[in-house]
């Protein structure tokens, strides 16, 4: 039988030339990372930094902004937050920051600024003659009275007033001077600055010229201070600031007159970790509603401040408080959520739903143990 002879071939003389290039180049990254003259490690950079958090800034939190029914619970809000600094952009009567500062007890500086006087250009109703103007500045100095250690008032062009305050040096700014297009870009352009990482913008009347036209045809929005026209108004000015920051808005759910004059907020982005002292979420007042022949308590579900946290009062009793202010009704309305049933179950509920710690209002609820 003829053998065959297996030939296992030869290695080509371009691959052992290619293999010396690889090694070659292997032995020199190697030459290069043992460089130093210590033949230590060269270091490498690393792929992402974090900067340090400024020691000048106060960094507020939580995160995130609850869900609330009307501007009445902003002042809630900001006490359960444990803010201390605020402005309002557009006072009038000083009505609505006379209902801040009854819930905001924690406020130590608020800013009123308001022209009050007549402009041009502007087709509101609010927009009086200059002695009714007069009338309404000294009125609403008679209101704030209780709170005169605390306000600061600005009679001027709100663009003005905002280059008196220092920028991140304020944690809430609620803006409701002019509704024009233009003139509600300039005031949140103007006073988004002035707020703390993490602090909250609001204003009021979220309506476009078409929506505000049919609510209440005498007044035009369209017209700006300038005389150009943008049927954007409140609602175009919003939605545009928070497209242009990368920013979510909300809008309250239950506002007066079916909700036409409903004001919006959102939150500036804060630092967590920069964070040095926790605020309560925040939530809805806590109310109580008849509904027909039935009586409900309106239950927020919030973050409770320490201090009313240990408090330790218990009106879920069945023989105190809470259920005695209801008598035999037992049915509960939870933020926005409907619970049933037992009131430690209803609260319980309401952790559930809404993925948070039931708030312990001071005098009204108690911390659950």
């Amino acid at each position: 039988m003829a053998r065959t002879k297996v030939s296992f071939g030869t290695v080509p003389a371009t691959r052992f030339k290619h293999s010396r290039i690889v090694l070659v180049a292997a032995l020199a990254a190697l030459a290069f990372l043992f460089s130093q003259e210590t033949f230590g490690w060269t270091e490498i950079p690393a792929m992402a930094t974090f900067l340090p958090c400024e020691t000048d800034v106060v960094y507020r939190g939580p995160a995130g902004i609850p869900a609330l029914r009307t501007r009445a619970d902003l002042g809630p809000l900001m006490q359960a937050r444990g803010f201390t600094h605020g402005a309002e952009v557009g006072v009038q009567s000083g009505s609505h920051a006379k209902q801040i500062l009854q819930a905001w007890t924690s406020c130590e500086r608020f800013h009123l600024v308001d022209l009050w006087g007549h402009q041009e250009n502007y087709k509101d109703v609010a927009n009086f003659h200059q002695s009714k103007q007069d009338e309404l500045f000294q009125a609403t100095q008679n209101l704030l009275q209780p709170w005169r250690e605390i306000v600061t008032f600005h009679r001027m062009l709100s663009t003005q007033a905002a280059r008196q305050i220092p920028d991140q040096s304020l944690d809430f700014v609620y803006v409701d001077a002019r509704h024009d297009y233009c003139g509600v870009t300039e005031d949140i352009r103007a006073y988004y600055p002035k707020l703390r990482p993490g602090g909250i913008l609001a204003g009021h009347d979220f309506l476009s010229v078409a929506e505000q036209k049919v609510v209440d045809s005498s007044q035009d929005w369209s017209v700006c201070m300038d005389g150009t026209v943008n049927a954007g108004a409140v609602k175009g000015a919003v939605e545009q600031f928070a497209l242009e920051e990368g920013l979510t808005f909300s809008v309250v759910y239950a506002e007066r007159q079916n909700g036409a004059y409903r004001s919006w907020l959102l939150q500036k982005p804060t630092r967590m970790e920069c964070v040095g002292q926790m605020g309560g979420y925040g939530s809805d007042l806590v109310r109580k509603v008849v509904v027909g022949h039935s009586t409900r308590v309106e239950i927020p579900c919030f973050e409770p401040t320490q201090k009313s946290y240990n408090r330790k009062e218990t009106f879920f009793r069945k023989d105190e408080g809470l259920v005695e202010a209801l008598g035999k009704d037992k049915s509960l309305i939870a933020s926005h959520y409907f619970c049933q049933g037992e009131h430690s179950r209803a609260v319980l509920a309401c952790q559930r739903l809404a993925s948070l710690r039931p708030m312990v209002h001071e005098n009204t609820l108690p911390a659950l143990s």
